[in-house]
């Protein structure tokens, strides 16, 4: 934990320097978040490039890495017609049927993505 922690500190700090040049086209970042039982932690690193005369306009490519760890912890799978009873955006809002809902029940998970 002490290393992650170093580690954005560290990229934080090379992004602020980088910011104080004139027209820069590196971007750095770092973000994590903890809670009960997970913790998920990302960077990403993007270069553009400026396009027309006055270069307003950027375009650009990145990646981004993100890490998703979580102990003991249930996981909930089912379409929302059937732990809602509806379908479309007013799913969002509507209560849960708990009868309907499937879990499992995972002891250690880790997930890793690169976009």
């Amino acid at each position: 934990m002490k290393k992650i922690l170093f580690l954005g500190i560290l990229v934080l700090t090379f992004n602020t320097l980088l910011a104080q040049k004139k027209n820069t086209s590196r971007n750095f970042d770092f973000a994590f978040g903890i809670g009960n039982n997970q913790q998920l932690f990302a960077g990403s690193f993007v270069h553009n490039w400026g396009v027309g005369k006055k270069k307003k306009l950027d375009f650009g490519i990145g990646i981004r890495m993100t890490n998703s760890f979580a102990t003991d912890k249930y996981y909930t799978t089912a379409k929302a017609k059937l732990t809602s009873g509806k379908t479309g955006p007013g799913v969002l809002f509507a209560e849960d049927i708990p009868t309907n809902i499937d879990s499992f029940f995972v002891g250690k998970t880790q997930i890793n993505a690169i976009k």
